[in-house]
């Protein structure tokens, strides 16, 4: 998609986020008028150092988070909220890094006067913003202010103007006052409605075109026609506005003599675009390079005048919005094909709205002319390619249903002039027969379901249905499913998705269910008594939202916080309905017994979830909880029990108590090891938790040196329902599958590791694990022979697999392993394989025996078809070798969560991602990673030559913070088809930096290197970066990860003026920055512009990343 210059696009930027707030009662009253108790300050930040912590006092948050919360209010609530507590404060409110916000409307009326003397005056040079908003009957409050204040070049940081229902004459005088302001780029202007028929529209325009730094401008006046004729650009002085909104209607000729004056002009909203008694004057002379997104709200203009214009400012557009009224003209698809493919090439997004009303008459309407004729003209190929379909309502949720865009849909809206009846119905059944709608819509609150069944009746091709309000089901509403009607859509519809609002009974659920059999998505939204209440007291909120909030804390802090506080919130707390969580470690041990007397066997009917975990010496935390309180039938509701380091005799006590739990579904458990515990048989505990008749989740670990699992086989039948079984503990594999017989519901096993035995394993033809679909091994110590017999028996249905090796090279043969799983994991998407072999220090290590041979047994198209990732990975002393499913370790800096703000960047980038995709998982890659007390240096490189050379590297990763030049270059050197390289940490340069680049190896690497992407971590100066540019001149993908201290401006001087000269095939740059912002991108579009004549790009930020893309 072509571009002249910059197309700058921000999102929001990630803000630590305050969740909690706490402040002392002395302090509250200055702060919020009349509210005297908030409670906690509890921050937490992202992408900051310190990532949890708690304050107590408002006063001891740090200037940086001041300043963040502050510049969210309003000047003047500052100023009175926070300027006398202390001298701190005092110092920051006035500290002119601190930029103002100043917002006035009519109820601050009486304080202009004050306002102005006191705050906004002294404080001109620090305001950043300034908005005013009248009253509409009585609009005198800009008229005082600007009594009482001048806007002059003392407001040398004003950036942005509200002004609502502002009248003519002042407007006038603060336009001509604004040009003394250097940093103006944003004016919103309200016209009041006051004398609105003798307003100068021409004089207004002049004047806002004449403010040099102005980039947006909305201006709004009553909707009444008003002449505009802006006489033509004199001495090349154009404004300097990219986003232009004309919020009043005009004609085509007066449109085109404004834009005559805005050729930066990208973004252009027209309210209304009205019909004029004047032909159009045709004006080649206007130029339009870098629109990209016209609106019109209303058109009334001919479609041959529209056309005419539309023509000379569309060569570069990528979104047009349009709405008709009743000119059918423009209903002709043919003729918007032709536009759009001649004079719109950029087109992404076509937004096309037409009205037309009903007539009141009582004749049935036949819009066969006027819907069917022109729907099926736009139907064609031109229109299904792009995809231009209104809202892609089901496809987000449902990816499979690749014809939607193919929807023609009916939305039936709620309306108060309107009523939905069946004279109503009736009158639109013949459009019902003319179009074959697939997806309907209603949006109507008052719908019974006789109706909605005789409109589907006439609708046969209805795909998906959406209601927005359940139908009204009738006290008979069971035999409804007797009649005609019903009958009758049942057997014709095709509906296989569903969207139900406002759901209050399950009857309206099963309705749908045996109306619609086809049924494959169904979303199901329930009906809420309030919406949108908002609450200033704690004690006002809903019972549901206390009961929501109450099930986040602990049981001790519950009762702690709000027993006392009122008679509704101690019945809450005291109410069955709250379910509770016990939480206990050694830090309470002292209130331990206190609290089982007081709250737990007082409540154990309400106990939903019991944790232990004891940390402490004798006597034990849980052996203190257990001789104060037993686990009987009286905790009917537990369902969650964790117990961390309990003694063996009193687990095995426990576990016959808990058999009496009806809805145990979760335990878990470690064992702590006494002088007693060194040998001991676990098949008594397993036998016990196998018996809990309603458990579906065990962990059990110990840290027992030896074990026994001597269980005797099943009985009756009598198997656990266990689903989620972790075994941290080492189990030979007859020790593993003694304990498999039991759970044949099993659907995911973890076991921490698998040790050899002295007895063979026993091959048991009668184990059966049918619903396994994931297995974890996170370490594995027997032979392939005995493994893979044991695995056979329980992979049928595996769909994840994760396995970690070490020294057993018999694992490592890549044919054997596909093999295996073709033959017995048919159904496997996620395979996870890790092998480690140390590295010996003593000698060199001739790794090729146990790299090259099976690297390449796992590079056939069996690996490569799954897109199963390849890794060696060297870390201390030892070295890795890991399989894994394919990491898109280049594209994630390309997709964004906001799907609208970066469409078009994501169109380019889905191309790039595709392309890349079908080589990318064929990756070799070498991760170096740091570790404490090892040195990355020439003598541990040079014991990997041989891995270096047997092995075809495509991607080097480097994860160590103190690597110089001199041993990249010789690692690069070694490894001449990597393709993509990064760096976590920045490499040490020398003070003789510059001469490397004229040494051997520097001219070696860059005369015979393929790379292409490349990630730097941690830059600052400009020197780093050039010396990647002149290493790597093929590079095509660059990101740079910033300090707070980069000049990240500088950098990107540096990159652009490297790009037409030495790296001429880069086309993607990110900058990853903390203090990434809407400025910054701004100044960084500015540099590229100022580089280059004519550059194809966009540039955009999402979070703390700018990124540029250049079409090449």
């Amino acid at each position: 998609m072509s571009r002249n210059k910059a197309d700058v696009q921000d999102s929001s930027s990630h803000r630590a986020i305050v969740k909690f707030v706490y402040i002392s009662q002395s302090t509250v009253s200055n702060i919020v008028y009349n509210c005297t108790t908030l409670f906690y300050i509890y921050i937490n930040m992202k992408n900051n150092v310190i990532s949890h912590t708690s304050y107590t006092c408002f006063e001891d948050l740090s200037n940086e988070l001041l300043y963040e919360i502050l510049e969210k209010l309003d000047t003047c609530d500052i100023n009175k909220s926070f300027s006398n507590l202390n001298n701190r404060l005092q110092n920051l409110i006035n500290s002119s890094s601190l930029l103002l916000v100043i917002k006035l409307d009519s109820k601050s009326k009486s304080l202009v006067e004050d306002h102005c003397q006191h705050v906004i005056i002294p404080n001109s040079h620090r305001i950043r913003t300034l908005s005013l908003d009248d009253c509409p009957t009585d609009p005198s409050l800009i008229d005082t202010f600007f009594k009482h204040c001048t806007i002059d070049s003392s407001f040398q940081r004003l950036k942005y103007i509200n002004l609502y229902r502002v009248k003519q004459e002042t407007l006038l005088t603060i336009l001509l006052d604004s040009k003394s302001l250097p940093r103006l780029s944003s004016l919103n202007i309200l016209m009041s409605y006051k004398n609105y028929h003798d307003l100068d529209l021409v004089n207004i325009y002049q004047l806002i075109f004449s403010l040099s730094t102005l980039e947006y401008n909305r201006l709004c006046t009553p909707r009444s026609i008003l002449p505009i004729y802006i006489p033509h650009v004199i001495n090349q002085q154009f404004s300097t506005i990219e986003y232009l909104v004309i919020d009043h209607c005009c004609t085509l000729n007066e449109l085109n003599s404004i834009l005559q004056h805005t050729p930066q002009l990208r973004r252009l909203s027209c309210h209304g675009v009205i019909d004029s008694d004047e032909e159009l004057k045709e004006d080649l002379s206007l130029k339009l390079p870098h629109l990209k997104s016209i609106c019109f709200e209303t058109c009334d203009a001919p479609f041959d005048e529209f056309e005419v214009f539309i023509k000379k400012i569309s060569s570069q557009l990528q979104i047009v919005s349009i709405s008709i009224y009743w000119n059918k003209d423009y209903l002709d698809s043919n003729r918007w094909e032709r536009l759009i493919k001649e004079y719109m090439p950029q087109l992404k997004k076509f937004y096309f709205h037409f009205n037309q009303h009903f007539d009141d008459d009582d004749r049935q309407i036949n819009l066969s002319d006027s819907t069917d004729e022109f729907i099926n003209q736009f139907n064609s190929l031109f229109w299904i390619e792009r995809k231009l379909f209104c809202e892609k309502k089901w496809i987000d949720l449902h990816e499979h249903m690749k014809s939607d865009h193919r929807i023609i849909r009916l939305t039936i809206q709620d309306s108060q002039y309107t009523e939905l009846n069946w004279e109503f119905i009736n009158k639109v059944k013949s459009t019902f027969k003319a179009i074959q709608f697939t997806h309907l819509e209603i949006e109507y609150d008052n719908m019974c379901i006789h109706m909605l069944l005789d409109i589907l009746s006439s609708l046969p091709n209805i795909e998906s249905l959406k209601l927005s309000f359940t139908p009204i089901l009738d006290l008979e509403s069971v035999f409804i499913e007797d009649t005609k009607n019903y009958l009758s859509v049942l057997a014709i519809n095709k509906i296989t998705k569903v969207k139900l609002g406002q759901v209050i009974e399950e009857q309206e659920i099963q309705f749908y269910i045996n109306l619609c059999p086809h049924m494959q998505y169904l979303q199901v939204e329930s009906r809420l008594s309030d919406e949108s209440i908002w609450y200033t007291c704690f004690e006002n909120l809903s019972i549901e939202l206390l009961y929501e909030i109450l099930d986040y804390l602990d049981a001790y802090d519950i009762y702690e916080s709000f027993s006392n506080l009122n008679n509704r919130l101690q019945t809450l707390i005291i109410s069955s309905s709250l379910l509770l969580r016990i939480k206990h470690d050694s830090e309470s041990k002292h209130s331990l017994e206190d609290h089982c007397q007081q709250v737990i066997i007082p409540n154990s009917h309400r106990i939903r979830f019991l944790h232990l975990y004891d940390f402490s010496t004798a006597p034990s935390l849980i052996d203190t909880f257990f001789n104060h309180c037993t686990i009987n039938s009286s905790f009917y509701r537990l369902e969650s029990i964790s117990l961390h380091r309990i003694k063996t005799e009193q687990l095995l006590t426990s576990l016959c108590y808990l058999k009496s739990l009806p809805r145990l579904f979760s335990l878990s458990i470690s064992i702590r090891n006494t002088m007693n515990d060194n040998y001991y048989d676990l098949g008594n505990i397993y036998s016990l938790i196998f018996s809990l008749s309603s458990l579906k989740h065990n962990t059990l670990g110990t840290v027992i040196d030896k074990l026994q699992i001597n269980i005797p086989h099943v009985i009756n039948n009598r198997f656990s329902i266990i689903e989620y079984m972790h075994i941290n503990d080492y189990f030979t594999l007859n020790q593993l599958n003694s304990l498999l017989h039991y759970t044949p519901q099993i659907r995911r096993l973890f076991c921490h590791g698998v040790i050899k035995s002295d007895k063979k394993f026993k091959t048991d033809l009668s184990l059966k694990l049918l619903h396994l679909k994931y297995i974890c091994f996170e370490e594995v110590s027997v032979s392939f022979d005995e493994f893979e017999v044991f695995i056979k028996e329980i992979s049928s249905q595996l769909q994840t697999f994760r396995i970690n090796i070490s020294s057993y090279k018999n694992y490592l043969d890549g044919n054997r392993w596909e093999q295996l799983i073709k033959e017995y994991m048919p159904q496997l998407k996620k395979f996870y394989f890790s092998f480690h072999q140390n590295i010996k220090n003593n000698k060199k290590t001739n790794l090729i025996d146990s790299t090259d041979g099976f690297i390449n047994r796992f590079s056939s198209p069996f690996w490569i078809e799954r897109k199963w990732f390849r890794e060696l990975k060297i870390f201390c002393q030892t070295m890795y070798f890991s399989i894994f499913p394919y990491k898109k370790e280049w594209i994630d800096l390309h997709e964004h969560k906001d799907t609208d703000t970066y469409s078009r960047q994501n169109s380019i980038e889905h191309n790039y991602i595709a392309n890349r995709e079908k080589t990318d998982h064929g990756v070799i890659q070498l991760t170096i990673e740091d570790y404490e007390g090892v040195d990355l240096n020439w003598r541990s490189i040079k014991k990997l030559i041989p891995t270096f050379r047997a092995i075809k590297f495509t991607h080097l990763n480097i994860e160590h913070d103190s690597v110089c030049i001199h041993l990249l270059l010789d690692i690069l050197r070694l490894l001449p088809n990597i393709e993509s390289l990064k760096f976590r940490f920045m490499l040490i340069f020398p003070l003789q930096s510059l001469s490397i680049e004229h040494s051997r190896d520097h001219l070696l690497v860059s005369a015979i290197n393929k790379i292409t992407k490349v990630k730097l971590g941690q830059v600052t100066e400009e020197e780093e970066i050039q010396f990647f540019i002149n290493l790597f001149p093929q590079m095509e993908y660059l990101e740079v990860h910033c300090l707070s201290n980069t000049d990240v401006p500088l950098l990107m001087e540096l990159i652009s003026m490297n790009r037409r000269t030495r790296i001429s095939n880069l086309c993607y740059l990110c900058f990853n920055f903390r203090m990434a912002d809407e400025n910054l991108v701004r100044t960084l579009a500015k540099i590229i512009d100022s580089e280059t004549v004519n550059d194809n790009y966009t540039i955009q930020r999402s979070g703390n990343k700018i990124i540029v893309h250049w079409k090449l």
